[in-house]
């Protein structure tokens, strides 16, 4: 299985437009954007057959994700909660941001 995908991989970038597309199409269930260009055909198309080759997201990730998308969840980082202060120094000044539920704080600004 490995060795077809890093096989698949390298013919890639020595594919038309129009085999990329058509794999595209396979692997997405769907046609690309007629403005999507080349360059951004061959990573996504990889990112599709690592997918299909190793497996997709753990479902806990593809649900934060979805939930992060949809504006349910904020963004942070896991496991800040609000309230935490993260303090460094840097070229001889302190800089100190704190976490809220919503955000964070840096200089009395959110």
């Amino acid at each position: 299985m490995k060795a077809d995908f890093e096989a698949q991989l390298e013919h890639l970038p020595n594919m038309s437009t129009a085999q990329l597309r058509a794999i595209w199409r396979e692997l997405l269930e769907h046609p690309a954007h007629a403005k999507v260009r080349r360059e951004l055909l061959i990573p996504i198309i990889a990112f599709g057959l690592q997918e299909r080759a190793f497996g997709g997201l753990k479902t806990q990730t593809a649900r934060y994700l979805r939930e992060i998308a949809g504006g349910s969840r904020s963004s942070r980082p896991c496991g800040m909660r609000g309230g935490a202060r993260l303090v460094r120094q840097w070229q001889g000044n302190l800089y100190e941001v704190v976490t809220l539920e919503s955000g964070f704080m840096y200089d009395g600004q959110k």
